[in-house]
Formats: C-alpha cells, sequence, structure tokens
C-alpha cells in the first residue's frame, strides 16, 4: 500500500522528535554520571574544626583535624563514651614545631563507662596544630567524643611577645574548596591475622601482611629519620585488665601495590582469654609536613581486631602448671 506525502511528513517528524528526547537523555545521564564520579573522593587534608567543644560520634579509624593557637600554654580535653565492651580513644597534637609528649590525651578501657583525660602543653609559637584522633572499638559500634581546646590569654597586643596562647578556631571557608587530588596512599590490614599458639604453650605468634592498597608508594619523610613515621602496633586484650602493649614495629616505605607481612612471638602471661588488636598507626607531624607520601587517605582499614583466644581445660592447666621462669 502506497504512504501518502502527509502521512511520510508525520513518520519524520515523530522520528526527529524521538532522535531529540534521545540527545537529551544521553545528556543529563553523562552529566549525572560526571557528578556522581566528581562525588567520589578523599579528603587527605585534616579537618579544620569550627567550633569548641567539638562533639563528633565515629567508628573505628584515624581521623585528622586543625586548629591554629598563638604561643604559649594551652589545654586539651577529651571525653567520650565507649560502647559495650569498652573501647579506646586518643588525641596527640602536632605541629611545626610543636609539640612535647604531654601534648596527649587517651584511654583504653574494657567497662562502658565515660572517661576523662586532660593535658597541658606549650606551643612555642603561633601555629597550625593538627590533632590525630585514633579510635578503636568492636566492628560496627561508635564512640561519641567531645574535645575541648582553651589557652590561657594573658592580654597584650599581637607582635609585643607578651600575648598569651589562644586557640584560633578555623573559620569555615567563605568559598568552596575545590576537591583534592584523588591519588593517594592507602595502607590497610585486609588480610586475615593469624595468632597460633606454641607447642609447649609459652609463647605466642602473631602474623599478618600490611598493604599498600593504591599505586602510589607510602615513603617516610627523610628529613624526620630516623624518627618514626608510621608503625603497626599489636596489643593483646584479656578481659577488662588494661590493653597491654606487644610489639610496636616501625616502617619507612612500602611499595605502591605492595606489602610488609610481620610476624611476632610473644611469652604467655595467663591462661585467660585474650584478643588481639593490630593497628596501623602514624607521626602526627606526617600530617603538618609538606611531604605527601606519608598520609594515608584511607583510616577504615587501619584497625583489626582478632576473635577471642580460648584456652580448653587441658591448656589451662598446663598453663597453671608451667614453673615460673627466675627473675
Amino acid at each position: 500500500m502506497a504512504v501518502s506525502e502527509e502521512n511520510k511528513m508525520r513518520m519524520l517528524n515523530l522520528l526527529a522528535r524521538f532522535s531529540i528526547v534521545a540527545i537529551l537523555l544521553g545528556i543529563v545521564f553523562i552529566s549525572q554520571s560526571r557528578q556522581a564520579t566528581a562525588q567520589v573522593v578523599v579528603d587527605t587534608d585534616p579537618s579544620p574544626i569550627t567550633t569548641f567543644p567539638f562533639t563528633a560520634e565515629l567508628p573505628s579509624g584515624t581521623y585528622y583535624f586543625s586548629v591554629y593557637a598563638n604561643s604559649g600554654p594551652a589545654t586539651i580535653s577529651l571525653e567520650f563514651d565507649p560502647p559495650d565492651g569498652g573501647g579506646g580513644m586518643s588525641v596527640s597534637v602536632s605541629g611545626p614545631d610543636c609539640c612535647a609528649a604531654d601534648a596527649y590525651v587517651g584511654a583504653d578501657t574494657g567497662l562502658s563507662n565515660p572517661v576523662r583525660r586532660e593535658s597541658t602543653f606549650n606551643v612555642p609559637s603561633r601555629q597550625r596544630l593538627v590533632l590525630a584522633a585514633y579510635i578503636s572499638v568492636r566492628p560496627q559500634a561508635m564512640v561519641r567524643f567531645t574535645i575541648n581546646m582553651s589557652g590561657s590569654v594573658r592580654g597584650g597586643t599581637e607582635g609585643t611577645g607578651t600575648r598569651g596562647s589562644g586557640i584560633i578556631v578555623t573559620p569555615p571557608p567563605s568559598t568552596p574548596v575545590g576537591p583534592p587530588s584523588t591519588v593517594c596512599t592507602d595502607l590497610g590490614l585486609t588480610d586475615p591475622i593469624t595468632v597460633d599458639a606454641s607447642r609447649d604453650l609459652r609463647s605466642i605468634t602473631v602474623a599478618g601482611v600490611l598493604r599498600n592498597l593504591s599505586p602510589t608508594p607510602y615513603i617516610a619523610n627523610p628529613y624526620f629519620a630516623p624518627r618514626r613515621s608510621g608503625w603497626i602496633e599489636i596489643v593483646e586484650l584479656i578481659g577488662r585488665e588494661e590493653p597491654r602493649m606487644v610489639r610496636q614495629i616501625e616502617f619507612t616505605e612500602v611499595p605502591a601495590n605492595g606489602s610488609r607481612p610481620f610476624r611476632v612471638t610473644y611469652p604467655v602471661t595467663s591462661s585467660l582469654p585474650r584478643q588481639i588488636e593490630v593497628r596501623i598507626l602514624y607521626s602526627p607531624a606526617n600530617f603538618t609536613d609538606r611531604t605527601t607520601t606519608n598520609d594515608d587517605c584511607n583510616g577504615a582499614n587501619n584497625v583489626v581486631r582478632t576473635r577471642p583466644l580460648l584456652f580448653g581445660p587441658e591448656t589451662i592447666k598446663k598453663l597453671e602448671t608451667l614453673p615460673k621462669k627466675k627473675s
């Protein structure tokens, strides 16, 4: 059957309309895809704290914040509420020429009671300070905490040398800040941690792998060598006792997409059930220097805790009858 000229024109108009709609839908799809990709960025810079006291609720990991301070004495306090089963949290402060070991607050506990710690330290000069907050709790648990900082402002005018310490809260940016580079170093503990008791039940061996999950190498700042840049910390958790430090293993380089195996053997001191926690920790100075190869952009995979290591009745009996070593 012949198609009239009028019907041909109608069909052409319909095809043109469908083509326009398809093009518009394609543009919208591409635009949305780009927007979704742009939102997936990794922030490697410390987050500025805009007000004190600063309160948040976070899971296990290492988090970094920043403030500005004048020279003089400053005080930092930490309050946190551990979840059921307990946990640990600490905050250390560092800057270009700050700070001493007393610029640290923290605690580990097997209880869920509120914890409060406070410390006073000296800030040598006006500078930007970085607060490194480390949180360790059971999987899926959160810790609610409050950090407060203050200084004893003694009066005077800027530049006269008589102005005391005062924490200067960083104001929020007046203009949007562009996203940082998505290429950054990511060290993590993604392999299972193995825990084995020796045949004579006198020692326990903990083994694992530190992996670099990124295409960029981890390289410590050579200026700070031989000071510690990063280290693996192995801690033993026994009931409600204070966590016991087993070993610290320092590292200065981890190749891109590479790994560093570790293995530690230590003596058994009791027959009580215990858990082994392995952490990746860094010097707070890593985030105040200008070296980017010693930063870790993902703290979510920096803590691993094993299942409870239980000793059976026969094992406990052998442990309790082992002769004590002469001191």
